[in-house]
C-alpha cells in the first residue's frame, strides 16, 4: 500500500461524510487507516461516521484509539467522544444511566479542554453536560471558561445568563444575556 493514498481516502471520506453516504465514508476511512498505521485524524472522522451510522460502539473505539495514537493528546477527538456521550444520555432509560453518560461526556470533555484550553466549543459543552445534572456551579465556571475563550460566544454568554437566572442572580442574568 502506498501511504501517500492515505490522505486521498481522507479526503474522500470527508466528502462522502458531506454527503451524508456514511457507509462509504466508514470504507474510505478504514482505507486512509489501512495505509497509514495511527492515523489518528483518520479514525477521528471514522468515529464521526460510525456514530452517525448509528454504530455507537465502534464509534467510542474509533475515537479512543485517535486519542491513543497521539498520546491521548488530541482535543477534538475527546469533544466528538463527549458529544457523542452527550447526545445519547437523555436516550437512556433510567436516570443513573443518564448520569453515568453525562459524567462520561465531563471526562471528555474536561480532556478536550485540558489539551485545548483556548478552545471555547470544550467549556460550552462541558457547560451544557453539567446543567444536564443540574450542577450549577460547575456549568457556571464552564460557561466562563467558554466566555473567556471566546468573548464572542453568544450561546455561552445566553447560558451564562441562565445558570445565573437559577442560581437567584437576575443582575448577572440580565447582565450576561
Amino acid at each position: 500500500l502506498d501511504p501517500t493514498l492515505a490522505t486521498a481516502y481522507l479526503v474522500q471520506g470527508n466528502a462522502y461524510s458531506l454527503m451524508n453516504r456514511w457507509p462509504e465514508a466508514i470504507e474510505r476511512y478504514k482505507q486512509a487507516i489501512r495505509c497509514r498505521v495511527g492515523y489518528a485524524e483518520a479514525y477521528n472522522n471514522l468515529g464521526l461516521a460510525l456514530q452517525r451510522n448509528g454504530e455507537v460502539e465502534l464509534a467510542v473505539g474509533a475515537y479512543n484509539e485517535a486519542t491513543r495514537v497521539r498520546n491521548d493528546d488530541y482535543p477534538e477527538a475527546w469533544y466528538n467522544l463527549g458529544n457523542m456521550y452527550f447526545e445519547r444520555a437523555p436516550t437512556l432509560r433510567t436516570v443513573e444511566q443518564q448520569q453515568a453518560e453525562y459524567e462520561r461526556a465531563i471526562e471528555a470533555y474536561h480532556l478536550a479542554a485540558k489539551y485545548a484550553p483556548g478552545f471555547a466549543g470544550a467549556h460550552y459543552n462541558l457547560g451544557q453536560a453539567y446543567y444536564a445534572q443540574k450542577n450549577l456551579p460547575a456549568a457556571l465556571a464552564a460557561y466562563k471558561a467558554a466566555v473567556r475563550a471566546n468573548p464572542k460566544h453568544a450561546g455561552a454568554w445566553h447560558n451564562l445568563g441562565i445558570v445565573y437566572r437559577d442560581l437567584g442572580k437576575p443582575k448577572l442574568a440580565v447582565e450576561a444575556i
